[in-house]
Parts: C-alpha cells; sequence; structure tokens
C-alpha cells in the first residue's frame, strides 16, 4: 500500500490535499444552500433550517462513528497483514451502519412534526422546518454511505476518487439548489431535496467501487465480527459525540438566541455556523486524510514513520489556525454579507457575533487533530472524552454562565472559552500518551521497554 513507502513533510501533505479539499468542497456547497436559501427564499427559510440541524447531526455522527472509527480498526488490521480479516470487518461496518441509517430515516418521515415542535420551532418556522426535515430523511441512507464509502476510499489509499466524489456531489447539489429553488419553485423541499440528491450519487460510486477485488478494500462477506464492530464505534465514539453535541448546542444556541434577539438572532447563528464549517474545512479535511496513516504506521509499529507524522501533524495545524484566524477577522463581513444584505439586522448580528465567536479558531484545528489522532490509535476513551468536554460539556457550562454576566456577548463567547480550554487538555494527553504509542515530539530516541516506551537522549548509550 502507500502508507508502506517513507513519508516526508511533502509527501504526506500531496496525500492528504484531496481529503483537505473534499471538506473544502463539502463546506462551500453547504454555504450555497444557505445562500440559495436566504437569498431565494428568506432568512426566515435559515432559521428554519437551523432548527432541523439537530437531527440532520444525528445521521451525520452515526455515520462518522462507523466512517472513522471503522477506518482505525480496518486500516490497523492491514498494517498487521490481516488482510482478509480487514475486509470482512469493513463490510460487516457498512452494513450495520446502513441499517442504522434506514432505522433512523423511518422515524425522521413518521414523526417529523413533533420532533419540530420539541426542538423549538416558532409558528412563523414550524412549516419551513418540518418540510426539510422531512425531505431530508429521505436521503438518509445515501448520506450515511457516503459519509463512510468516502472515508474507506481515503484510508485505501484513494483520497482523489474521494475528493472526486465530493466535488461530484457538490456540483449536482449547486445545480439542483438553482433549479429546484428558483425555476420549479419548491422552496424548502427544494433545498433539502437538492442536498440528498448530491449524497445519493456518491453512495452509488463509492458501493459501486468497492464491489471490484481489484481494490486494496472491497466487499467481502460480512465477518458479523461485533468485537471489531464495537471497537469501530468505540473508537468513532467521539466523532459520533462531536456531531450529537453539536447538535445539542445548536438547540441551546437556538433557545438562547430566540430569547434575547427573537428569529433574527437564530439566522445570525445559522450564518455563523455556516462559516465556521468553511473555515474549519482545511483541518477536517487534514484529520481525515492522515487519520489513516496513523493508523497503518500504528499497526505496523514503525515508530520513525509515526513520530514524523505526528510532528508534522501538529505543525501544519499550528500555521493553519494562525491563519484561519486572521482570515476569519478580515473576511468576516465578506462571509457574514454571501447570506444576508448589509444594514440589516441579521447581518449586524451576525458580524457583531463573529468577531467575538472567530477567535475560537485559533485553537480548534489543534483539538480537532489531537482528538482524530486517538480515534486512529483505536483509544476511543481518550478521544471521545476530549471531544465531549470540547464540544458539549464545557459548552453547556458556558451556556449557563456567560450569558448572566455579558448577554448576547456571552453567547457568542462560549465557543472560544471551550476551545481554549480544550486545548490545554488535548495538549496534555498528546504528551502524556508518548510512551504508549511510541512517537516522539522532540529530537529524543525511542527505546521500547515491555510493551511501552520511554525517551532518551540521543547521545545516551
Amino acid at each position: 500500500m502507500i502508507f508502506e513507502q517513507k513519508m516526508n513533510f511533502w509527501g504526506m501533505l500531496k496525500f492528504t490535499i484531496p481529503s483537505m479539499f473534499m471538506m473544502l468542497v463539502m463546506s462551500l456547497y453547504s454555504m450555497v444552500d444557505g445562500l440559495f436559501v436566504s437569498n431565494l427564499i428568506s432568512t426566515n427559510a435559515l432559521s428554519a433550517i437551523n432548527l432541523a440541524f439537530p437531527v440532520i447531526n444525528l445521521i451525520f455522527g452515526f455515520a462518522v462513528m462507523f466512517a472513522t472509527g471503522g477506518s482505525a480498526v480496518v486500516m490497523k488490521k492491514m498494517g498487521e497483514q490481516r488482510q482478509k480479516e480487514a475486509l470482512g470487518d469493513f463490510s460487516f461496518i457498512v452494513v450495520v451502519a446502513a441499517v442504522i441509517g434506514i432505522v433512523i430515516t423511518v422515524i425522521s418521515l413518521l414523526c417529523s412534526p413533533q420532533i419540530i415542535q420539541w426542538l423549538g420551532a416558532t409558528e412563523k418556522l414550524e412549516k419551513d422546518a418540518q418540510d426539510y426535515l422531512f425531505y431530508s430523511a429521505i436521503f438518509f441512507l445515501p448520506t450515511v454511505l457516503a459519509t463512510i464509502l468516502e472515508q474507506f476510499m481515503i484510508s485505501s489509499g484513494n483520497s482523489k476518487l474521494a475528493f472526486g466524489c465530493t466535488l461530484l456531489g457538490g456540483v449536482i447539489n449547486v445545480v439542483l439548489d438553482y433549479v429546484l429553488i428558483a425555476v420549479v419553485h419548491l422552496g424548502i423541499k427544494g433545498a433539502a431535496i437538492a442536498t440528498g440528491l448530491g449524497y445519493l450519487v456518491p453512495a452509488v460510486i463509492g458501493i459501486w467501487y468497492f464491489m471490484s477485488p481489484q481494490r486494496p478494500l472491497y466487499f467481502l462477506s460480512p465477518s458479523r465480527n461485533w468485537k471489531a464492530l464495537i471497537k469501530a464505534m468505540t473508537n468513532g465514539s467521539s466523532e459520533m459525540f462531536t456531531n450529537l453535541a453539536n447538535g445539542i448546542v445548536t438547540f441551546l444556541f437556538n433557545i438562547n438566541m430566540l430569547h434575547y434577539l427573537g428569529e433574527d438572532g437564530i439566522a445570525a447563528i445559522t450564518i455563523v455556523l455556516y462559516a465556521q464549517f468553511f473555515l474549519t474545512a482545511i483541518s477536517l479535511g487534514y484529520s481525515m486524510g492522515v487519520s489513516p496513516m496513523i493508523s497503518y504506521q500504528y499497526g505496523a509499529q514503525n515508530q520513525t514513520q509515526l513520530s514524523k507524522i505526528i510532528r508534522y501533524s501538529m505543525l501544519f495545524m499550528i500555521i493553519t489556525s494562525i491563519l484561519t484566524l486572521i482570515l476569519s477577522m478580515t473576511s468576516a463581513d465578506l462571509l457574514v454579507g454571501v447570506f444576508a444584505q448589509k444594514n440589516t439586522a441579521v447581518f449586524e448580528l451576525a458580524l457583531s457575533g463573529f468577531q467575538i465567536y472567530g477567535i475560537s479558531f485559533l485553537f480548534m484545528g489543534t483539538n480537532i487533530f489531537i482528538s482524530g489522532m486517538f480515534t486512529a490509535f483505536s483509544n476511543g476513551k481518550i478521544s471521545a472524552l476530549l471531544s465531549i468536554l470540547r464540544t458539549l460539556v464545557l459548552v453547556v457550562i458556558g451556556m449557563i454562565i456567560l450569558p448572566k454576566f455579558l448577554g448576547v456577548n456571552g453567547i457568542w463567547a462560549v465557543v472560544p472559552v471551550a476551545e481554549c480550554l480544550s486545548m490545554v487538555l488535548s495538549i496534555a494527553m498528546l504528551m502524556h500518551y508518548r510512551s504508549r504509542y511510541g512517537y516522539q515530539l522532540g529530537r529524543a530516541k525511542l527505546v521500547k521497554d515491555g510493551e511501552k516506551y520511554h525517551m532518551v537522549c540521543k547521545n545516551q548509550d
């Protein structure tokens, strides 16, 4: 496999570029969704979409859990030269994920009115939110399959195809957004259908791709290896909790914004969340692309390559985070202006909030990588701990405390504070687990002692 080659910084970057572009394209066509909805329908329709996001976060949570956690399990076995076992586990993970996708689809289709009411929809937003959830749910199964199979394309060394699938899905989504909203006048239903069809095509391509035994990974008779499945779910639990937490946090943002600012407040936070996805796309894509490399080298017990990957990754994240912060501060009015006209209440609210919220980008990339690194090591417990604290516990605590003292500004400051505190813990975990996984961050030499490694100076015997 490609991971068997010696890797330098540029070689590693070259491998991860397609996954970075893949996430960037996903974020762009997500923004285009919001652009069409806000400009061709209304900012209230944009708020309605945000009300449905917690359920959509749920389906993505399960998909990403199986994608990242399953990739770590399968690629570790590939590194250990246990190919047949890896193929059977891969097939089993995809089948189980598809079944869960079908179950969530049925529940969402049958209960969309009750779900939207529970999520706090106002009378003005309720109908649009129900429609968006219902028509999105029709495509939950292809959404799950596309997410999982694109990650396994990256894991098997074909990140270019994964990027191509995402690009094709994005083009389909954008074109159909315009056709279904502006030409056919389906409104918010058209936005949901366009997004769903954008996932359907990559899902079909993914199924076709993994049918061929000529690939490094391909469908085999499912292993029914429940231990491997549970391991995959445990490994990917941090990514699942991140998505579930995003849903809960979105709900809390919506409730607080309704309290302070009404529907305009929900529209403002929706705009900022769209911008966040765009600005963190590079960090998310890099982490997705580098994780299979970490899993493979860990399985192959190649500590030299593993150390290089982690050192290079930390350097990349520090540089990227600084550049992202600068970009967010210098282009805030441009990003917000994509969704809301200048001098409107929504524009002013989103712009002022974004200037506070944007501080979080200085810490977010490092937190994303370190959590993903532990998933790649099959350490779901630490990965989940970091994700839960970062995306849920600290955010909820902040949401309770900060608005009482700072009002609306306190709501915007919740995520920057949570990300800053989380990075302290993430760095501590990165340092603490060096001896367990055998990677080095400095110039020390690694020496194995039983099941663990310890570090000595290079000039020490």
